[in-house]
């Protein structure tokens, strides 16, 4: 009888709780360039608050009572159709958030061993990559039957990381040696990209056309290769005008084939298209909705592109548009 209360009232709690986290509120306000023509806008926010009122009665009345830990310095996020995965860098922690059975699992080792700096992560079907740069630890993590397993690839300081089932590809950034790291989905080594790289510091790919982007962070330019490692193109420079790097930190490609990169410096992210156009660039300096304090990581799942806003203490999610 007990458990069939437990039951009825998890269901009654989820049909009629449907936000798993913050709305934004009075959402049209925050569309670029305008209403009329939308091609992206502001939808939602992950943020400590937000987190423990939607889960810390869940985890009470299944006897966890120990407190949600805040989100801090939230560094490096992914996605899927199911699951939010958001990394703390202050706390080495991993926040695992089912979207649509209110689960929030958090996550502090694996196999046993501690996380450290969780810099970059990848959902790849049932899957979740993450690279400790700290620790050096290339992790495969099974969300379905909870298994972990630790890919043997020997880095200087792995920070990035994309994975491509499709092609049977893992794509490994590699700052210390300047160079990407091409493996097989075991891990088996194929190849290694030296364009003159200083400081790789995040990769994104475009599977279909077999195109990788590498934010060359400290040459201030994006590099377009072929998975063979010729460069196709190349754009930006270090400077303080719109189009320009300062201290760029994250790269993503939506399903429109636009191009997001944040910056630490400018505290924005710019979309250009495939040429390298500057289209627009959104954010400023502060706290409030649309502002970001030292942008990091950015995420593209389909129309949805996640920005770890690191100083703020919160993911902002935005929706593209065609």
């Amino acid at each position: 009888m007990k458990q069939l209360l437990k039951f009825l009232i998890i269901i009654i709690l989820v049909s009629g709780c449907a936000v798993r986290y913050q709305k934004v509120e009075n959402f049209d306000k925050y569309f670029w360039p305008d209403i009329s023509n939308p091609k992206i806008a502001l939808i939602n926010i992950i943020d400590t608050k937000k987190i423990r009122e939607n889960y810390s009665f869940f985890r009470k009345f299944f006897g966890i009572e120990h407190e949600i830990p805040p989100l801090y310095r939230p560094f490096a996020v992914a996605a899927n159709d199911n699951y939010i995965a958001v990394s703390d860098i202050m706390f080495g922690v991993v926040y695992l958030i089912d979207k649509n059975n209110f689960r929030l699992d958090i996550i502090k080792e694996f196999a046993g061993k501690r996380l450290k700096s969780i810099v970059d992560m990848d959902f790849d079907n049932n899957n979740l990559y993450l690279v400790d740069s700290e620790k050096g630890y290339i992790i495969r993590y099974n969300i379905i039957d909870r298994s972990t397993s630790f890919l043997d690839i020997q880095l200087s300081k792995p920070v990035s990381i994309k994975v491509d089932s499709k092609n049977h590809f893992i794509f490994l950034a590699d700052a210390n040696r300047n160079k990407i790291v091409i493996t097989d989905m075991d891990g088996n080594i194929k190849n290694e990209i030296d364009k003159g790289f200083n400081f790789p510091l995040d990769i994104d790919v475009i599977k279909d056309k077999r195109w990788l982007y590498v934010l060359d962070s400290m040459n201030f330019r994006i590099i377009k290769l072929d998975y063979d490692g010729n460069i196709l193109d190349t754009f930006g420079e270090i400077g303080n005008r719109p189009g320009n790097f300062s201290k760029p930190k994250g790269i993503c490609i939506d399903k429109y084939e636009r191009i997001y990169v944040t910056d630490a410096d400018f505290d924005n992210f710019q979309i250009f298209d495939l040429d390298g156009n500057l289209l627009y660039f959104i954010g400023h300096n502060g706290s409030d909705i649309e502002s970001f304090y030292m942008p990091a990581r950015i995420y593209c799942y389909n129309d949805e592109i996640y920005i770890a806003d690191l100083f703020n203490a919160r993911v902002k999610v935005f929706k593209s548009f065609e």
